[in-house]
C-alpha cells in the first residue's frame, strides 16, 4: 500500500535537501526524479519518529523529490514514505506535522548557511570574505532562482552573530527569531 502525501516546501530547500542529502536521481527530458534514504537514527529519521510516533519497527524513511522545468521555471514537489517491509509503504502525518517538518528543513538551511559562511571565513573577518562566502552559498544552491541576494543573506548573516544564534542553537531554542528578525 502507497499513500502520499505532498509537503508545502519553499522551493529553495529543494537543491538544499537534494545537494546535502544526495540520493538516487534520475533525470528525464525536463523532469527530475531524486529519491532520499533516511535512516530512522539520523537526525531526520529521529525527526520523522518522534512525530509519526510508530509502534512497529521502521527500516527507514524515503523523502522523494520530483522536479520539472515548466519554461524558465522549475517546479517541485517533496514527499515523505515510511518503509516497513519489502512490500509496504505507509505515511500519516497531519498537515501540523507537515508543517513542523518543513520548519525541521528550513532551520537546517538556516543553520547550514550560517556555519557555512563562519567556515569559509575562519580566520577572517572582512567584508570582501563573507561577500565571497555567500555568493558561494548562493551559487551552490541556486538561490538568486528563488529570490534571495547577497544583500539578504549578508543580514541575516550578521543578525544572527549578533543575536546569539549560535547559543540558542545550543541550546535547542528558537531560531527564527533571530536569523529572521521576526518578533
Amino acid at each position: 500500500m502507497i499513500q502520499l502525501y505532498p509537503i508545502e516546501v519553499p522551493g529553495y530547500l529543494i537543491p538544499f535537501i537534494t545537494n546535502e542529502m544526495g540520493g538516487g536521481k534520475v533525470l528525464h527530458q525536463s523532469e527530475e526524479f531524486a529519491q532520499i534514504k533516511v535512516d530512522p537514527k539520523s537526525i531526520l529519521g529521529m525527526f520523522l519518529r518522534r512525530r509519526i510516533r510508530p509502534d512497529y519497527k521502521i527500516k527507514h524513511y524515503y523523502l522523494t523529490v520530483y522536479s520539472k522545468n515548466i519554461g524558465s521555471q522549475k517546479t517541485s514537489s517533496l514527499e515523505v514514505m515510511e518503509f516497513q517491509t519489502d512490500a509496504q509503504f505507509r505515511i500519516d502525518l497531519s498537515f501540523e506535522e507537515l508543517e513542523a517538518f518543513y520548519k525541521f528543513l528550513d532551520s537546517a538551511f538556516r543553520c547550514s548557511f550560517y556555519f557555512f559562511v563562519k567556515g569559509y571565513c575562519f580566520g577572517s573577518e572582512s567584508s570582501k570574505k563573507i561577500k565571497e562566502a555567500i555568493w558561494c552559498f548562493i551559487e551552490q544552491y541556486n538561490l538568486l532562482e528563488y529570490g534571495y541576494n547577497e544583500n539578504q543573506l549578508r543580514e541575516r548573516f550578521f543578525r544572527y552573530r549578533k543575536n546569539g544564534g549560535l547559543y540558542k542553537f545550543f541550546n535547542h531554542e528558537r531560531l527564527s527569531d533571530y536569523f529572521f528578525g521576526e518578533k
